[in-house]
């Protein structure tokens, strides 16, 4: 009997003890324009924010643990992304399809990801792999991997790759239709 549940006011609910953002729980919400996420998030799952083409903003707390398959993907409008220090995993590039992102940095102190020298993408810190990167990026000689799908839909329109690079993932640079530059040194022995 629906009748008999209590009647709640939205200001009731327990929105700082949220701890999971379940996958495309927000996909497609194409009138969604910013989002603050409350501190008690730790794990941001697939396609969370999918194809959230008016999504401008969002701010990302430092109680987040994990991001799972590219939970902002296609959000067009997005311009910057900053992933906080908290962050452990992250399992592929977290804003592939966002053509429009001019600037996606990893917050100084995180152990697992860096930003290094300004480069405007995300790098696993052990492996020296490029995870992520945007329109701007910039590919440091100290990375020795890109990542499957780190170019993914960008917006890119030329990049060179270093001499330090010897494998190129699986659609690394898929969906670049702009792409009409790309160097690739001799050192690369593999493209999936």
């Amino acid at each position: 009997d629906l009748h008999s549940f209590p009647t709640r006011r939205s200001s009731d609910l327990e929105i700082n003890s949220v701890k999971t953002i379940e996958s495309e729980a927000f996909s497609g919400c194409t009138s969604l324009k910013s989002v603050v996420i409350p501190n008690s998030v730790e794990y941001i799952n697939s396609e969370a924010f999918k194809d959230c083409s008016s999504l401008t903003s969002i701010e990302l707390p430092n109680s987040l643990l994990e991001l799972y398959n590219s939970p902002f993907g296609g959000c067009n409008s997005l311009t910057s992304l900053t992933i906080p220090k908290s962050v452990k995993r992250i399992n592929s590039n977290p804003a592939a399809g966002c053509s429009s992102l001019m600037s996606l940095t990893v917050e100084e102190g995180n152990k697992h990801y860096d930003s290094r020298e300004n480069c405007n993408a995300i790098i696993e810190t052990y492996s020296n792999k490029l995870i992520g990167g945007c329109k701007n990026t910039i590919i440091p000689n100290s990375v020795t991997s890109i990542g499957s799908g780190a170019f993914s839909g960008s917006g890119l329109t030329a990049i060179t790759i270093p001499n330090s690079v010897t494998k190129i993932g699986e659609g690394a640079f898929g969906n670049c239709s702009g792409l009409t530059v790309i160097t690739i040194p001799n050192s690369v022995t593999d493209i999936d």
